[in-house]
């Protein structure tokens, strides 16, 4: 790994207080070179006061609250401005919810390496889940096969936030922003990337449930989602 690299790690919060400090312990202590961003939807349960508390224990530690819940993608797009206004070399982002081990990052930068654009995916050989129950794990299967089909492209998973991406993918995709706020953002941003002849590549990742609390993600998701990926396909035969 490269330590002259300027790194950014970003994660978005809305009530993760059973999870963050963990969460900023861990990434805080294994890369102590690299600068650590969340974005927080202004959390209700105590989440910002336990990260203010963190910052006056680690200095690298940023903080951004806004006025209400905004979205997932609007917070990505936030991390992607502030990344090259602050001039990262690269930006790692993933979920504060534990779901994402921090000791893989280390994966997604050696990667970077030589590519514009990693993803760690639990669907690799090599890569893995205890995600239950059984019927959401065969919905993120399923969801992910159909990307496939559809858009045209050999990654195997697209609904992931687990990703590291250098400065010339970051400009593309501020460029070209998503139409979508919602999950099926990250599906979007993929198929930017690729439009756009960046280099792509994959790692393989252990996915966890997330240990405390519910999914935030809410059950019509994968509607909004289908819905995103056939608009990307009309879009695809298109050209």
């Amino acid at each position: 790994m490269n330590l002259k690299q300027k790194i950014l790690i970003f994660a978005p919060t809305l009530n993760e207080k059973s999870n963050i400090q963990f969460w900023i312990e861990s990434i805080a202590k294994l890369y102590y070179f690299c600068d650590l961003l969340i974005v927080d939807d202004n959390s209700s349960d105590g989440t910002i006061k336990i990260i203010e508390t963190m910052q006056q224990k680690f200095s690298n530690l940023k903080l951004h609250v806004r006025p209400e819940r905004l979205g997932i993608g609007s917070a990505h797009l936030w991390a992607f401005e502030y990344a090259l206004q602050n001039d990262y070399d690269k930006l790692v982002t993933m979920d504060a919810d534990l779901s994402h081990k921090p000791a893989e990052i280390q994966k997604l930068i050696y990667e970077s390496a030589h590519s514009n654009y990693v993803v760690g995916t639990r669907a690799a050989k090599k890569g893995g889940s205890n995600q239950s129950p059984i019927v959401r794990k065969l919905l993120s299967i399923g969801a992910n096969k159909v990307c496939s089909i559809l858009l045209f492209s050999s990654l195997s998973e697209y609904t992931t936030s687990f990703r590291c991406y250098d400065k010339k993918s970051l400009k593309i995709i501020i460029n070209n922003p998503p139409a979508v706020n919602d999950y099926s953002f990250f599906i979007q941003i993929s198929f930017i990337v690729k439009q756009n002849n960046l280099s792509i590549s994959e790692v393989p990742i252990q996915f966890e449930s997330r240990k405390f609390d519910k999914s935030k993600i809410p059950r019509s998701q994968i509607f909004l989602s289908m819905r995103t990926i056939i608009k990307l396909f009309v879009r695809r035969i298109k050209k």
